[in-house]
């Protein structure tokens, strides 16, 4: 996931992007499955 301005782009199959912000975004992911390495990116730790 990246974030864009004000805005949040998720890259993975649905290529979406959302008006959420990242930290919203963030707050909702499982903590042992997705790691902030940024304040504009969250990664799959299973991607590392």
């Amino acid at each position: 996931m990246k974030a864009i301005v004000d805005c949040v782009k998720i890259i993975p199959q649905t290529k979406s992007i959302t008006r959420e912000t990242i930290s919203a975004i963030d707050a909702k992911l499982p903590r042992h499955q997705f790691f902030r390495i940024h304040r504009s990116f969250i990664v799959a730790i299973s991607k590392i």
